[in-house]
């Protein structure tokens, strides 16, 4: 038994970083201009879903949308000074 314990704190304490990995939720109305931008341009009258704004291992900041337009649903990727990283169709 105690050397299951012991697995079980190794595992559960090598997932932590994939948790603390994760991008928090924000609004459009919070984005930067440059970022805001490309999100509207790219999204062009569909529907947005969900952005999440996420921290790279080596600092940068990227955010990630998802969307749809018309039946289909995509995600964009775009850097903090609003270049557009990745498009593509989920």
């Amino acid at each position: 038994m105690h050397r299951f314990g012991m697995f079980a704190i190794a595992l559960a304490t090598s997932l932590v970083p994939a948790v603390a990995a994760a991008g928090r939720e924000v609004p459009l109305e919070s984005l930067p201009p440059p970022v805001r931008a490309t999100v509207e341009r790219e999204v062009a009258g569909g529907q947005i879903d969900e952005i999440e704004e996420e921290r790279k291992r080596d600092g940068r900041i990227i955010y990630e949308v998802e969307f749809w337009q018309g039946d289909k649903k995509f995600e964009i990727h775009v850097a903090a000074d609003g270049t557009l990283l990745k498009r593509r169709e989920d």
